[in-house]
């Protein structure tokens, strides 16, 4: 993939309207990459999607002013509630979701301590059944672990669900691969002038032999506003030119 531009322009509305859908004017969100994935597939390369849940706190906060609510289009897991689904990345083992988790931070006490797990399946189908996926890998964490480490970048191993980082004999007891979650705290800007930075890369599908068949795809990232790190905000279709 070549990097062809770099443009820094004001915050548009389309990065506000998912924050001012809400009533808090504060903000977490969460990227998410993924590196050396297993690859639970023999002719090709796994296709990963994320779910993740929360685990209702043990403390006294009555449900109606809990800050999160579960997802009624997804199954709840034992005691685990479902919050929210990433797009899924085809035929790749490194993937880099567009998708953010943002969770409202009006109210950082009620949940820095709230326990988090990512699940990471590989999609077989079109079907929405979770155990029509194969089961990849999953891992626990919490807000606040995010957001004490360093540059906000917090580091996990995928897990079985023996707790294991391996895959067993079936994968060659390989690494099931590993989580980064970078962590940014975001404000309902008032000031309009607020800059970012956004980088626009182009690329070519890999059985693309130009000029015979010219499909490309193409990828936004959007410059963190406390270090230079580029989080994914966009991803295009394969797009044909003739």
């Amino acid at each position: 993939i070549l990097t062809l531009l770099q443009l820094y322009f004001s915050m548009s509305d389309f990065f506000r309207s998912r924050l001012e859908s809400s009533s808090s004017n504060t903000f977490i969100e969460i990227s998410i990459n993924l590196r050396s994935l297993v690859n639970m597939d023999l002719l090709s390369k796994s296709d990963p999607f994320i779910i993740l849940y929360y685990r209702n706190p043990t403390n006294s906060t009555p449900p109606e002013q809990f800050p999160l609510q579960p997802n009624p289009s997804l199954s709840i897991d034992g005691d685990w509630n479902p919050y929210e689904i990433t797009e899924t990345i085809w035929d790749n083992l490194n993937p880099d979701f567009v998708h953010k988790f943002i969770f409202p931070w009006s109210t950082p006490s009620l949940l820095s301590d709230i326990e988090l797990r990512l699940k990471v399946l590989d999609r077989d189908s079109e079907d929405a059944s979770l155990n029509k996926h194969d089961f990849i890998g999953q891992s626990d964490f919490k807000l606040s672990e995010i957001i004490s480490s360093p540059n906000n970048h917090l580091m996990l191993p995928l897990l079985n669900e023996k707790g294991k980082t391996k895959g067993g004999l079936l994968h060659g007891n390989k690494s099931l691969g590993t989580v980064h979650l970078f962590a940014e705290i975001l404000e309902i800007p008032q000031d309009t002038s607020t800059q970012h930075g956004f980088n626009i890369e182009f690329g070519f599908k890999s059985n693309c032999t130009l000029p015979q068949k010219r499909a490309f795809f193409y990828t936004i990232s959007r410059m963190t506003l406390d270090s230079n790190f580029y989080t994914r905000v966009f991803r295009s279709g394969v797009l044909f030119v003739k």
